[in-house]
This record gives C-alpha cells, sequence and structure tokens, in this order.
C-alpha cells in the first residue's frame, strides 16, 4: 500500500503546495477526473486521492477517502482507531460543519466516529486556514 505522509502546510508526499496543474500532471499524470466547480476551482480526482487548486492554478488542498495509508506524527490516521484521539491529544480540534480541523498539522477529518464508514482527510494550504477559521 502506497504510504501518504502529511507535512503541515507543505504537502503530502511528493505533492507540494503551489505547484501547478502542469506540474501535478507531470509529476503523478492525467487525473481520472478533471472538474471545475461552480465557484471556478479546478479539481483533479485520481484512484486513490483528490486535488484542488485555487483560482491561480495552484494546489491548496489534498484530499484521502478511507483504504489508503495516510501519515502524521507517525500517525496512520485511517487504520489507527485511535488516531483522533490521538492527535486530540496534541491539539484540541475546532469542531465546524461535520469536520474536526487541526491547524497544528492543517488537516480536517470527518466520520470518524465508530459507526462512519466515508472517513476522509483534507491536508490544506495556510491559505485556507481563514476560510476553516471563519
Amino acid at each position: 500500500m502506497e504510504e501518504f505522509k502529511i507535512e503541515p502546510y507543505v504537502g503530502v508526499g511528493k505533492i507540494n503546495f503551489g505547484m501547478s496543474k502542469a506540474e501535478i500532471k507531470t509529476l503523478i499524470g492525467n487525473p481520472v477526473i478533471e472538474t471545475i466547480g461552480f465557484l471556478g476551482f479546478t479539481e483533479f480526482q485520481y484512484k486513490k486521492f483528490t486535488i484542488r487548486f485555487n483560482k491561480k492554478g495552484m494546489v491548496n488542498e489534498i484530499s484521502f477517502l478511507s483504504d489508503v495509508l495516510v501519515m502524521i506524527n507517525d500517525i496512520d490516521i485511517f487504520n489507527n482507531p485511535n488516531s483522533i484521539k490521538e492527535l486530540t491529544r496534541l491539539e484540541k480540534p475546532l469542531n465546524t460543519l461535520g469536520f474536526k480541523v487541526f491547524f497544528n498539522f492543517g488537516i480536517a477529518v470527518t466520520d470518524f466516529s465508530k459507526n462512519k464508514e466515508n472517513k476522509s482527510i483534507s491536508v490544506f494550504s495556510k491559505e485556507l486556514v481563514k476560510d476553516w477559521k471563519d
């Protein structure tokens, strides 16, 4: 299983915030699906993750659904049943709109309660911090 290691406010693995669409396509290849949302933001969907770009065409968010190995501080976010508790011991998250937002780690997680099956994690750039706090 491929491992995706989060570096807060830098990126995930070889994907860095601020990379252009062309750089991502060169690095990873063409997405399975490329969409432009109603607000004009482009999104590249790959099999294991989604990359979102700001209006300038630069990476500002990377999202994962469960069934991948996403690591932060040696914590396996999806596969460790205590991952959110461990992160909460390190930082009290902001709870908003169904997400737990950990600003020290630059991540937002949702659906990590016991009976949820659609867990997701979004790793965001510094430019999105104000959006999460508003």
